[in-house]
């Protein structure tokens, strides 16, 4: 159900978000490598986000190939993209947060702190 309209047919579901801002606070302690030198070890981190630039979504084959009705729900999901946003949009988010801190992790554990900061 969408909007109390009950929704069917089968296909993919593509969700686009357009100029996302994401706060990203991440924990560290200062640790020695295996060589001796200090480097960053991130321990976990808390974020938070914001759509700026609007969000659009597409269900392939809604309501099994009836274009008049996949039209309507289309228009209505997409001019409240806030509404689906607040709901599901952590859902998106999350995972991408979850490869960035990875990145970020792996980075800084394998630089010499004093190679990229002043402490």
């Amino acid at each position: 159900m969408l909007y109390g309209l009950p929704v069917s047919g089968n296909g993919r579901t593509i969700a686009k978000m357009n100029n996302v801002i994401i706060d990203l606070l991440c924990f560290y302690e200062i640790v020695k490598n295996k060589d001796g030198y200090d480097v960053m070890n991130l321990k976990h981190y808390d974020y938070d986000f914001n759509v700026i630039g609007g969000a659009s979504y597409f269900f392939e084959n809604a309501f099994n190939d009836d274009e008049e009705k996949s039209n309507q729900i289309h228009s209505i999901i997409n001019s409240h993209w806030r509404i689906k946003i607040y709901k599901y949009g952590d859902h998106f988010i999350s995972k991408i947060v979850a490869k960035i801190f990875t990145g970020i992790k792996n980075y800084l554990a394998s630089q010499n702190l004093k190679d990229i900061a002043i402490y």
